[in-house]
C-alpha cells in the first residue's frame, strides 16, 4: 500500500491547475490532499515511518508535479484563482516537508542513509525555503 500510495503520488496532479473550473469548485485537488494524509497518518507510527524511509518517500518527493518549482523557489502561497485560500502546491509543500520531518523524527539516528536522503530533499527545496524564510 504505502509503495502503491507513493508511485499514484508521483503520478498525480497534485495541485489540479489543468482544470481551474473544477479546482475553484472544490478548493482543493482531486487526491493529492487525501495521500498525503495517509502518509501523514502511516508516518506517525515509527514502524510506518520506516517502511516510507526504505520504499522511497525521498524519490517519489523529488520527482512528481510540483519539484521543478520547489527547487526553483517558485511556489506561491496565494493564487489570484483561489482567493483567501492558500494554493494547493504550497499545501502539498508544506506537508511533504512535514512527512519527511516526521520519517527523520521516527529513525532518530538509526539510519544515517535516509538523512542523506532527506538533505538530499532540503537541497532540491533550498530556494523554496529560502524564499519562505525571506
Amino acid at each position: 500500500m504505502i509503495k502503491s500510495s507513493l508511485e499514484l503520488f508521483s503520478l498525480t496532479d497534485l495541485i489540479r491547475l489543468t482544470d481551474l473550473s473544477l479546482l475553484r469548485t472544490r478548493r482543493q485537488p482531486l487526491y493529492a490532499p487525501h495521500i498525503l494524509l495517509f502518509h501523514m497518518a502511516v508516518v506517525s507510527i515509527p514502524s510506518g515511518a520506516e517502511r516510507f524511509a526504505s520504499e522511497g518517500v525521498i524519490s517519489a518527493y523529488s520527482n512528481n508535479g510540483i519539484s521543478l518549482a520547489a527547487s526553483s523557489g517558485l511556489i506561491d502561497v496565494m493564487l489570484p484563482e483561489l482567493p483567501g485560500e492558500r494554493s494547493p502546491a504550497h499545501k502539498a509543500y508544506c506537508s511533504m516537508i512535514a512527512v519527511v520531518s516526521a520519517v527523520v523524527s521516527a529513525l532518530r539516528r538509526q539510519h544515517h542513509f535516509f538523512d542523506a536522503e532527506a538533505c538530499g530533499f532540503v537541497q532540491l527545496c533550498g530556494k523554496q525555503i529560502v524564499r519562505a524564510l525571506s
